[in-house]
Parts: structure tokens; sequence; C-alpha cells
């Protein structure tokens, strides 16, 4: 993959410029990777929300999921995560 160095990304600059703005996310930023094939075991839930998630809906406060994607959530930990994120 070739990334352009040359020209700024317009929408990484406003999500940085105004981090208020509503952000919609994908099922990916909010399951944990699986990364059983380089390592003995998973990345734990706890670990994943305390390393990644809970500082990006620190960062970005307007983050939101379609219903779609709530749907993708199989796992019970990444559900209940954003269940208590929308009920506050």
């Amino acid at each position: 993959m070739r990334i352009n160095l040359s020209q700024q990304n317009p929408a990484f600059i406003s999500i940085i410029e105004n981090p208020d703005q509503v952000i919609t996310l994908d099922a990916n930023f909010l399951i944990p990777p699986h990364r059983s094939q380089f390592i003995k075991r998973d990345i734990e839930f706890d670990k994943f929300r305390e390393i990644w998630l809970e500082p990006i809906f620190r960062a970005f406060p307007n983050l939101a999921i379609h219903e779609a994607v709530y749907e993708e959530l199989v796992d019970v930990y990444p559900k209940t995560f954003v269940d208590g994120k929308y009920k506050s």
C-alpha cells in the first residue's frame, strides 16, 4: 500500500481540529484483534479497553456506530462496553 505524504488528508485534519464532531466507527474499532497466531493468547478485552477504547472515547467524545455495526458485536464484552457508553 502506497501512502501519499505530499498532501494532507482533509478528513484526518478535520477530526484533529474538531474532535467534538460526530465520528462514526466501524465494528473493527470495537473488537479486540486476534493475535493467537503470533502469541500464545489473544488480547483480553479489559486490556484492549484500557489501551485502545477508553483513550479514543476520551479524545473523541461524540463517537457513534450504526445499528448494523452494533449487531456485528456478537461478543458480550464489546457489546456491554458500547451499551455502557450509550447509557452514560
